[in-house]
């Protein structure tokens, strides 16, 4: 493919990602306001406790699975329709037992009755995120990611719906999360729908191909699991924790909640941007020499980089202005607190544009257990820094060590990177 069609494919790709985020992101934002308008920065808090939750268990539907079929799809194209069968067993089976683990990892939680009934209603999104993943994969290795957009457009506007009638009406917690699990559902079926344009869709369980892909999958699985954990466990242990400060759990998850929001809108051009790179670098690699593939590899660190600087002097400028949309009229303190906590993390979001770029080159080399061996240490050393830590300092403890945890995960993989690509000259 010409030099010139390959860049207009990843442009126009990139932007129905990043049109995909914006919606979700702006239902997000609009649903921020609908809690603190209607029923309070608590009640937020409390919706967010559920949220981080389930979409918790939302990171083991994937378990790398997606790098795995999405390079296979690219190998054998032929082969699409019958992989994608596969891959869709696979996810309904985990998608069926991590209900399960999450309803009986929730029992000895110290939530109260009320956010236990609102997870229990939530746990049909594991199922959901299960099945949309296998849709994705469709999606990303046949670089059609205008469906995805047209299927996150449609479970936003159907979120918005349910959860202004909801807020409207309500203050229980079971019936506002209403909205969210709609959505989530909405988001699967509407994926399927768009997945029967790419390729035949069908169901076949083959117990045997399962087994040989979740195997292949451990090391990255649990590399995306511990990675994506650290941004996780912060928020669980801040909603469960007795703080010193005296400030209720709800509140404390609403402020670093509503910080880190603006972070991840921040940091999703480095994702997305990746995500549409990953099998244009496959496909390159397996049709250059190696050395010709780091040179490549060269052009996006530097492109990634100078991504990450401006979307932080962006965010750093705009965040009064932001704020003054997403929540106007909250308590001076309450805003005061999140940009004290997003100015932390902020700090680090350039390493975080960094970060991706040898995490998804080391699944392409097959270098999957060094990925593993790096976020398992990281992740070991971030959960007790976590719960020793955030009771007393609080979501400034969560923030701090989000971004102390990204540096040594950002030397380490570039570190290990180096010296494994230094020696790679073969051709391929």
């Amino acid at each position: 493919m010409p030099g010139y069609k390959k860049l207009f494919l990843f442009t126009k790709n990139t932007v129905f990602q990043i049109l995909s985020r914006v919606v979700t992101t702006l239902t997000s934002l609009i649903i921020i306001r609908l809690f603190t308008n209607y029923t309070g920065i608590e009640s937020y808090g409390l919706y967010q406790t559920v949220v981080i939750y389930t979409s918790f268990f939302w990171i083991l539907t994937d378990f790398g699975l997606n790098a795995l079929f999405v390079r296979d799809i690219k190998k054998e194209h032929e082969k699409t329709s019958d992989i994608y069968a596969i891959n869709l067993s696979t996810r309904i089976f985990m998608g069926l037992l991590l209900m399960v683990i999450a309803l009986l990892g929730m029992l000895p939680m110290h939530y109260s009755t009320s956010v236990k009934i609102a997870i229990v209603v939530s746990l049909l999104t594991i199922l959901s995120q299960s099945i949309f993943g296998a849709n994705v994969v469709l999606f990303q290795s046949k670089l059609k990611y205008k469906y995805h957009f047209f299927a996150y457009a449609i479970a936003s506007v159907v979120n918005l719906i349910i959860t202004f009638v909801a807020v409207s009406i309500t203050k229980s917690l079971p019936i506002l999360v209403l909205g969210y699990v709609a959505s989530n559902i909405t988001l699967a079926l509407s994926s399927f729908y768009y997945a029967k344009k790419v390729t035949t869709v069908k169901l076949v369980i083959d117990v045997d191909k399962s087994k040989e892909y979740l195997k292949a999958t451990i090391p990255i699985g649990l590399s995306l699991f511990f990675s994506l954990g650290i941004n996780k466990v912060d928020t669980l242990v801040l909603s469960t924790v007795k703080l010193t400060s005296g400030m209720d759990n709800a509140t404390a998850v609403a402020i670093y909640a509503l910080a880190y929001k603006v972070f991840e809108l921040a940091s999703v051009p480095a994702v997305l941007s990746m995500n549409t790179l990953y099998p244009m670098i496959g496909e390159f690699f397996a049709h250059h020499s190696r050395n010709q593939t780091i040179e490549v590899i060269k052009k996006v660190f530097a492109g990634m980089l100078l991504m990450g600087i401006v979307a932080t002097l962006f965010v750093y400028i705009a965040m009064d202005y932001l704020y003054e949309i997403i929540v106007p009229g909250i308590d001076s303190f309450i805003i005061d607190e999140v940009k004290n906590v997003l100015t932390i993390l902020i700090t680090g979001l350039p390493l975080f544009y960094l970060t991706v770029i040898p995490m998804y080159l080391l699944i392409l080399f097959k270098k999957q257990r060094f990925l593993l061996y790096v976020y398992l240490s990281a992740f070991l050393a971030s959960v007790p820094a976590y719960l020793i830590l955030i009771p007393k300092y609080s979501y400034y403890a969560g923030a701090i060590i989000t971004i102390v945890t990204e540096v040594f995960i950002l030397l380490a993989l570039y570190s290990g990177g180096f010296i494994f690509l230094r020696n790679v000259t073969s051709e391929n």
